[in-house]
């Protein structure tokens, strides 16, 4: 792998900019996952329709940070409806 991804990866694990919990959201969501042991709860504030903050917290490995986070920075900003289209 690149040096230079490699650190990008490890920077947003280390400085995640969606990292914590949203007071009074529209929906909270918290998932575990029983084979490695991951817990995630997803905090989002809906307007209109649309995703206006979302937030995660919980106790999760590497892979599973860097993922919520660029998730996360992808479906601020768009509707419900587009950020179910999104597949794995």
């Amino acid at each position: 792998m690149n040096d230079l991804y490699r650190q990008e990866l490890m920077d947003i694990y280390k400085n995640p900019s969606h990292k914590g919990n949203i007071t009074s959201p529209t929906v909270s969501v918290n998932k575990e996952n029983s084979m490695c042991g991951d817990s995630l709860v997803l905090d989002l504030t809906i307007e209109y329709g649309v995703i206006k903050n979302a937030k995660f917290s919980g106790d999760s490995c590497a892979v599973s940070v860097i993922s919520s986070e660029m998730l996360l920075e992808d479906i601020i900003g768009k509707t419900v409806q587009e950020a179910k289209e999104i597949d794995k």
